[in-house]
Parts: C-alpha cells; structure tokens; sequence
C-alpha cells in the first residue's frame, strides 16, 4: 500500500460558485473527482467503485481555504484531500500513479491568424491558459524551451510546421530528450492541433476550442504515463543489494519502506558480497527499476542467475 503521496496531488484549486464555499457538498465531489482522476490517469469516472467514493465526499476533505487575498476575492479556494483516499484506492486494485510526474516538453508553433509563433502567453493567451489549466488539473508539468537565439538556429519553422523533427531532435538536447512537438492552426472558431512526439506517436485532430485541444493533448500524454508507471494489485519482488554497510542498511531500508508502491520491506538473505530484500509490491520490475533509481546512491547492475533485480548501494 503506498505510503510516501506527493502532497501536490492532494491539493484542488477550485472556483467556488456563487452563494457556496468550500463546505459545498457539489464543491467537495467536484476535488475528490479530480484527485481521483490524478490517481488513475481517468478523467472520466464511469467505474462504479470509483464513483461511490464521491459519495461521502466530505469524510474526505482536510480542509479548504483561501491561500491569499487575490484567491479570495477571485473566490480560488484550495481544498486538501486526505491522502487516505489513495490508500483507499489502493485496496480496490486500481491501478494507482503517483511518481514519477515528468515534465512534458512542448515545442509548439501556433498561427492564429498573424503568422507562426512558439506558444507563449502573449502569442496565444487562450490556448495557453487553457494548456496551464490542465497542468494545474493533472499536476502533470508543463515545460516549453526558451526560444532563444540557440533554440532558433536549430529549429526552423517551416521545417517544424510540416513535422520535421530533426532540429528539435537537435535543440532538445539541451532541455529533454523526450518531447512533443507540432503546430496549432486557429481557422474561424476550430483548433487544428497536428504533433508529433519523440517516440513517433501522433495526435492530429480538431477542436472547437482551446479548452477542448488541451483536455485531449493531456489525455494524449497520460495514458501511457499511467500505462508505464502506475501499480496496482500486491505481490512480491526480491531486490539484491551490494555494497551495503549498516549504516547503509538503515537508510535503505527507511528509503524503501516510504516508496510509493511498496507496502513492506524486509531482509531474507544475506552474506559477505549482498543482502536479499524482499518487498511487498504491486509494481513490476521495470516499474521498480525506475523507482529504485531515484535514490541517487543505487545503481542498477546485471542480476545474477537466482536475482530478479540487483542494485549497488555506493555509500
């Protein structure tokens, strides 16, 4: 069962309506949906089990309030969900995403009638406070490259508006390798978004507005985020760790208990050269992998013939 939640996915930013606060049973499904669709990557619920958890809404609800005076009088209140409600999830087997979140990197030319622009907030104010929106909805970061001179020596519009990926390619080293990258045309009231991202996927459709262009590129960017890193279910992993000291030990064994997606930890071998961990886990070995490697003293070796994963631990 997870322990360590991003406290960011437990927080809702939400315009109250009029004549309603933050005690609004409507206002309070509304942030307990949200929370939820960030779990499990579904923006729609039409899972019963799901739903029912919108039910009592407010056992769910820490608190809610005001972060500054502009929110107030704009009526922006954040709501804070007790991450509970994830741990809830959790025993309904419901494939669950918490970390990581990484930044989607976008290289984007908009014409909105006054000729090809990067995206920016002055180029197309609507499309990109619709694109932040949805940012802020998933707490899925958004990241766009600098456009400077570097990054225009590189790319080349023309090339870029028909889908020609190599100066991208070239100037996204220096930011991500993965990114996508494409074009938005405004004719009269239609959005054609047409994109490309680094691993050859592609998106090329229509909308009738901004808001809905950016409700779909998100949807585009997490089902395979939710695909590749979210865990569901319990079982069990053998870890083989070298290198370590008791020291080592101590922290390692602190480090794996408070891993999103990992219920226990506990050691069932060791001798001079390792120790054998096992984990009860519902992620899969390469969904271990990169969690493993976020702790910066862990490296992944070559498991040997009786390993399924073995680390090194550099102290």
């Amino acid at each position: 069962m997870p322990k360590a939640w991003s406290n960011s996915i437990y927080d809702v930013t939400v315009e109250l309506p009029a004549q309603q606060d933050g005690n609004s049973l409507a206002v309070q499904q509304s942030a307990v949906m949200q929370v939820i669709a960030r779990l499990t990557g579904q923006p729609e619920l039409r899972d019963g089990r799901l739903l029912k958890l919108t039910d009592n809404a407010p056992q769910w609800v820490a608190s809610w309030g005001f972060d500054s005076e502009i929110n107030e009088a704009s009526r922006m209140a954040t709501l804070k969900i007790d991450p509970g409600l994830g741990r809830e999830l959790s025993l309904l087997d419901v494939p669950l995403w918490t970390q990581p979140r990484p930044a989607q990197w976008l290289w984007l030319l908009v014409d909105e009638g006054q000729g090809r622009q990067p995206l920016s907030k002055t180029a197309s104010p609507e499309l990109w406070q619709a694109l932040q929106q949805q940012a802020q909805y998933w707490q899925l970061p958004l990241a766009e490259p600098q456009w400077d001179e570097q990054d225009r020596s590189l790319v080349n519009f023309s090339e870029l508006w028909g889908l020609f990926m190599d100066g991208v390619q070239q100037a996204a080293t220096r930011y991500s390798p993965s990114y996508t990258a494409g074009r938005v045309l405004k004719v009269g009231e239609q959005w054609q978004l047409s994109i490309k991202t680094h691993d050859e996927r592609r998106l090329n459709q229509s909308y009738p507005s901004a808001q809905a262009l950016a409700r779909d590129l998100f949807s585009f960017w997490v089902a395979p985020l939710v695909a590749k890193y979210a865990i569901a279910g319990q079982g069990q992993a053998d870890v083989a760790v070298y290198g370590l000291n008791p020291a080592g030990y101590a922290q390692l064994i602190k480090w794996l208990r408070d891993l999103d997606g990992v219920d226990r930890a506990w050691p069932v071998y060791s001798d001079d050269a390792r120790t054998l961990i096992r984990l009860s886990t519902g992620a899969r070995i390469e969904q271990l992998q990169a969690l493993l490697l976020q702790q910066a003293k862990i490296e992944l070796l070559e498991p040997g013939d009786d390993e399924s994963l073995a680390v090194r631990w550099q102290p």
